[in-house]
């Protein structure tokens, strides 16, 4: 017999649906990665292999916990990830090179 899940994550392909300033955020995030939106806020099977799109969703990711004070957990829960991808979306996008502002 299968063992249930833990936490009940949103099924594959689903557009998150999150707050207005968070969609905002997303926004913003997406024009900087040149991205579209729904394809930040979207949930993948299994990550995806794009690197662009992961950079641009790990920005979020950290930006959003941050912003909100939310923990790991909350976090995934809002992004349809496990917390322990936000963990090493944090450690990923604070290792990055930061470039002085022109």
């Amino acid at each position: 017999m299968p063992r249930k899940a833990k936490t009940k994550l949103p099924p594959v392909n689903a557009v998150m649906q999150v707050p207005a300033p968070i969609r905002e955020l997303a926004e913003k995030i997406a024009r900087k990665y040149m991205l579209r939106t729904d394809d930040l806020l979207r949930v993948y099977k299994n990550g995806v292999r794009r690197k662009q799109l992961n950079l641009a969703r790990h920005e979020l990711w950290v930006v959003t916990q941050n912003t909100l004070d939310l923990s790991y957990p909350e976090t995934g829960y809002m992004f349809g990830v496990d917390h322990t991808s936000v963990m090493a979306a944090q450690k990923e996008y604070e290792s990055r090179p930061t470039w002085p502002k022109l």
